[in-house]
């Protein structure tokens, strides 16, 4: 897997890509799995902002469930792609 770097102290988890003859907007209507692990004192409101002007529908996720090693939110697994990402720019990025 390969690791690119995100604002901060965040960075993008990449364990595989999506198919790279699909078109950002092709991905973006496809990708219906993705799910963010946060609450309402973090900054995951932003992530959910974000998303919602973008159209990209978004569930949240059991915060016990959280993949992040340390457990830290905002966190985003965007099941499609087999994407994880961590912080909140990065995951406005992604």
């Amino acid at each position: 897997f390969a690791l690119v770097s995100g604002f901060a102290t965040g960075f993008v988890d990449i364990r595989s890509t999506c198919s790279s003859s699909a078109t950002s907007a092709t991905r973006t209507k496809l990708a219906m799995t993705k799910t963010l692990y946060g609450s309402q004192g973090s900054r995951s409101p932003l992530c959910n902002w974000g998303a919602s002007e973008l159209g990209i529908s978004i569930k949240m996720g059991d915060l016990l469930m959280n993949p992040h090693p340390f457990g830290q939110i905002p966190c985003l697994v965007d099941e499609d792609c087999g994407a994880t990402v961590f912080e909140s720019g990065a995951i406005l990025t992604y």
